[in-house]
């Protein structure tokens, strides 16, 4: 019972403080987007404090292989410094507003923009990773590249065939052109085994195809 008190407090600590780090980093966002589309940078916090969810929550409930735990681990770490710094320069760019501290410059709110792009772009090649590292993908794939080399080594193998294949079927293939040919312009077929190569006779003649 006490454990699972403490649990819930701790836990309620952790999402009061994520909210807080949430609107200060949602407040540094909004000040980068024009007016008109200021809603966007509710899409923004899905790769700082959404990413720290999301990852833990993979982590601890859908990970699978090494690969898989490896990228949720690392991302949610980078997530969090990303929160991390997010409310901490909205802090320093609103104080520096009040004239609290001084203010941040123009290259400083350039380098924390670069910096989110950054950490937006991290976060998609994760999530591309997390579906390329799955066992069943990589199953899948480690099955169509044993097809590929089977159909490989089969035409390579063909390749090599062909001639014989060729001069086994080439006598019937001509046999069926030539009786086209003939049926074009009325005579019968030829007998089936006109292409076959003719033997001398004793007197030295030499027979003659049915064509000649």
């Amino acid at each position: 019972m006490k454990k699972n008190i403490a649990t819930l407090a701790i836990t309620a600590l952790g999402l009061a403080l994520m909210i807080y780090t949430a609107m200060r980093g949602l407040d540094f966002v909004t000040e980068t987007l024009p007016a008109d589309k200021q809603i966007l940078a509710y899409f923004a916090l899905a790769a700082a404090e959404g990413g720290v969810l999301f990852f833990l929550a993979y982590y601890l409930y859908g990970a699978e292989g090494g690969w898989q735990r490896a990228i949720s681990i690392i991302m949610l770490v980078i997530d969090f410094l990303g929160s991390v710094a997010l409310f901490t320069f909205d802090t320093l760019f609103r104080a520096g507003e009040n004239g609290a501290i001084k203010a941040l410059t123009a290259d400083e709110m350039l380098t924390v923009i670069y910096g989110l792009s950054g950490l937006i772009a991290l976060n998609v090649a994760a999530s591309i990773g997390l579906h390329l590292t799955d066992p069943e993908a990589l199953k899948q794939a480690a099955a169509n590249e044993t097809k590929d080399k089977i159909q490989a080594e089969a035409l390579k193998q063909l390749g090599e065939q062909s001639a014989s294949i060729a001069a086994q079927i080439a006598p019937s293939v001509a046999q069926s052109m030539a009786d086209e040919i003939r049926a074009q312009y009325g005579f019968e077929p030829a007998p089936a085994d006109w292409l076959k190569p003719a033997k001398p006779e004793a007197g030295g003649n030499k027979p003659q195809s049915p064509l000649q």
